[in-house]
């Protein structure tokens, strides 16, 4: 690899951050390892709905979050265009925002903005007593990677985050295709279709497009040599 040393370092933490998430996927018991991850992802999906919910005039009653991995954001006004497509948008954006985060300030600060975020959320929105236990405990997890890890891990728990939140934005509208095509579970590419017309497959196609081309960008951003 060519490029300054902090480039090159900057690039090695990607792809094993990048290689670590793919592999988790496929390790039998991985799941103990994932879960968590998993209610990390939905906890940031839901806040996304949150925060679309207030930035277009609405207000956000509570944020649900259920063992099966789902969730559920009850607001009142807001845009409906802005909302429904927010959580896989909102979860790939603030992926792509913490790994460009990680790489300019590096790890800990990150985890510290991680933490303080999810702390931030579950006192502002979760209202059901297992999602309070979720955001409480992930806040407190990330606090102490950044009291317990040394630098160089610390580095890579950011950028480990950040990408499984980026990968599991693309997988979660993955799945939201597949359930707007096999199925007629309510979803929001269904309630996005009732209000403004086309199809849900058509608006799933579209938020998998948007996601996949956040996650190009970072990644390619992030792969940039550092500017001297």
């Amino acid at each position: 690899m060519s490029g300054p040393p902090s480039s090159r370092r900057s690039r090695r933490m990607l792809i094993a951050a990048s290689g670590a998430s793919v592999l988790f996927w496929y390790i039998p018991g991985a799941f103990v390892v994932t879960y968590p991850i998993r209610l990390f992802v939905t906890l940031v999906h839901e806040a996304a709905h949150g925060v679309a919910a207030v930035l277009s005039g609405g207000v956000v009653h509570r944020i649900t979050i259920a063992p099966s991995g789902s969730g559920l954001t009850e607001a009142i006004g807001g845009m409906p265009l802005m909302i429904y497509p927010a959580g896989y948008i909102g979860a790939a954006a603030a992926g792509a925002g913490l790994l460009l985060l990680t790489r300019r300030i590096r790890g800990r600060p990150t985890l510290v903005i991680m933490a303080a975020l999810t702390l931030a959320i579950t006192l502002l929105w979760v209202r059901n007593l297992f999602g309070l236990g979720v955001g409480f405990g992930l806040a407190f997890v990330i606090a102490a990677l950044v009291r317990w890890l040394p630098k160089e891990a610390a580095d890579f728990a950011a950028s480990f985050l950040a990408v499984q939140l980026c990968l599991n934005a693309i997988l979660d509208v993955r799945g939201l295709l597949w359930l707007t095509t096999a199925t007629e579970v309510p979803n929001d590419a269904v309630f996005m279709a009732r209000t403004f017309g086309l199809t849900p497959w058509f608006w799933a196609i579209v938020w998998s497009g948007i996601t996949l081309v956040i996650l190009i960008g970072a990644m390619r951003a992030y792969w940039r040599p550092a500017r001297s």
